[in-house]
């Protein structure tokens, strides 16, 4: 009976979580800032009824911007990810799972008589709704939602006619330099197997960049990314 009752609270809050996003989107007489505290207050009480979980979870970056103008041709970068998740949810079907990642993003550009490639540090901040589908050992989910990244650090290296060299990769508000704030949605799943109360997990993500870093004019910089990782899960 309780099983059932906390079943349909999951449906409940699933179906007006989604129909607040509804609202934002479409610009209903609803607020905006009304429909976002509604959201923010839906994931907070979550945690009312939370089976918590620490999660943490490395693996490979293969990164890809869109850009333009196009300089040469672009091929991706690959680089590596570290991320310390929190899930807190009503039960094992639905939860809230705010992260902490250390990523590295960037690209690679070729052309004639020259070659280049950007490394670019992140420390992003993904919020995120989680489904599971849990069957005895095994568990599969799927989670989306918004980021914020901030960038950190990066470097440019090139060779032109064969003479190296190499220079920062700054942020700021002049043409030359990327902004820092990075928006961007991040959507995926993964399958997991319990060992005792914990469990080992396989993810794959796709970071979709929504904010245009380039403060050039007529430029463009949206950062894309798919991530592969392996993790593991321990109860709080």
């Amino acid at each position: 009976m309780l099983v059932d009752i906390r079943i349909k609270i999951e449906w409940f809050y699933l179906i007006l979580f989604a129909g607040c996003i509804l609202i934002w989107r479409q610009n209903f007489p609803m607020k905006k800032q009304t429909a976002i505290f509604v959201c923010a207050f839906l994931l907070l009480t979550a945690t009312c009824f939370a089976q918590n979980q620490l999660i943490i979870r490395g693996g490979l970056v293969s990164s890809k911007p869109e850009v333009a103008p196009s300089l040469g041709d672009q091929s991706a970068r690959q680089g590596a990810y570290v991320a310390l998740g929190y899930e807190a949810g009503f039960s094992e079907l639905i939860a809230f799972q705010p992260e902490i990642v250390y990523i590295q993003k960037g690209d690679k550009r070729s052309g004639t008589g020259f070659a280049a490639e950007s490394r670019i540090n992140y420390l992003e901040v993904p919020l995120l709704l989680k489904i599971k589908v849990p069957a005895d050992k095994l568990l599969a989910y799927f989670n989306a939602g918004p980021a914020v990244g901030f960038g950190l650090s990066g470097k440019q290296e090139g060779n032109i006619i064969g003479i190296s060299g190499s220079s920062d990769i700054e942020f700021g508000n002049d043409a030359n330099e990327l902004k820092p704030i990075d928006i961007s949605a991040q959507f995926g799943g993964g399958i997991g197997y319990r060992i005792g109360k914990g469990a080992i997990v396989a993810d794959v993500r796709y970071g979709l960049g929504l904010s245009n870093l380039s403060n050039a004019n007529n430029g463009e910089y949206k950062n894309r990314a798919l991530m592969i990782g392996l993790g593991f899960s321990l109860p709080l």
